[in-house]
């Protein structure tokens, strides 16, 4: 059974390894399971959820995300006369004349996305860094297809997390936008909504794969009683299946004055490679300036 099936629990989007990949790396277990290495899977997603969390967190897979974006209303006021006026598209606080709403729009620019107002947006910030591609685009229950008949894109990913709706070269007067509300009330298969599924995610590096193919070796052979450097109590199985006590592991693997000590070469060299510092996840950077992620849908 493994650790990594449910979204809600701790781990990456699905295990780095497999069974299959476990046995064809470590005699002892091909030759105690022969060839229903699919007991072996339980073991693969225990390495891989362990190296995730001791990697800080970096390598989630790739994973497939559905949101279901909605701007931010900051209240508007009704205005007057009949022109538009544009944004100014500079960071800051904006504000101008929607003559197609017949009101002022005022909020929070960055760029020519509105993150807050009263104007459609014209790019949408995806949860998941980094997105990797677009695999639907839903608009009032239909489908949007991803080239316009003249075969120029409907959208655009800009920085690998940023959706942006593309011009309409039949259209040049109308600026394409994308919804800016929606009843989240109703099913994506409805009028009045509209939802962007995605894959985002980074995959481990092959030093990864490696350490998560000795690691998983390593635990199964402390089961059976192989060999094997862990400390003991460090493999455990649980209702939920094999696991790896982090907590006991990390003391024993790292210090601040060696770094990470395993004994496992491929262990070290990827945990030091990509989290030397021993850090419980990966550095970021938040600004409020920067727009929020629309809301995630989970089944």
């Amino acid at each position: 059974m493994s650790t990594l099936t449910d979204e809600a629990t701790f781990g990456p989007c699905s295990p780095w390894i497999t069974g299959d990949d476990v046995a064809a790396s470590c005699t002892q277990a091909a030759t105690a399971v022969g060839t229903d290495t699919a007991q072996l899977d339980q073991y693969a997603a225990a390495a891989s959820e362990a190296l995730w969390a001791m990697s800080g967190g970096q390598f989630d897979g790739v994973c497939e995300e559905t949101v279901r974006p909605c701007k931010i209303d900051c209240g508007c006021w009704d205005g007057w006369g009949s022109d538009s006026w544009p944004w100014s598209g500079s960071v800051g606080w904006n504000w101008g004349w929607n003559g197609t709403s017949g009101r002022w729009s005022f909020g929070w620019q960055q760029g020519n996305n509105l993150v807050c107002g009263c104007s459609p947006l014209s790019r949408v910030h995806l949860f998941g860094f980094p997105v990797v591609s677009i695999v639907e685009v839903l608009i009032d229950g239909v489908a949007l297809d991803e080239l316009y008949p003249d075969g120029s894109p409907q959208w655009r990913l800009d920085d690998r997390m940023y959706l942006t709706r593309m011009q309409d070269p039949a259209s040049p007067d109308v600026q394409a936008r994308w919804p800016s509300c929606q009843n989240l009330a109703l099913p994506a298969t409805e009028e009045g909504t509209w939802q962007v599924t995605y894959q985002r995610g980074q995959a481990p590096p092959e030093i990864g794969l490696l350490a998560a193919k000795q690691l998983a070796c390593q635990m199964f052979n402390s089961m059976v009683g192989g060999p094997c450097v862990l400390p003991q109590g460090a493999t455990k199985v649980t209702r939920q299946g094999v696991t790896l006590d982090r907590t006991l592991f990390l003391m024993w693997a790292w210090t601040k004055a060696k770094g990470w000590a395993t004994g496992l070469p491929m262990v070290d060299a990827f945990l030091q490679a990509t989290n030397p510092a021993g850090l419980r996840r990966a550095p970021a950077v938040w600004s409020p300036d920067v727009q929020q992620a629309p809301l995630r849908i989970r089944d």
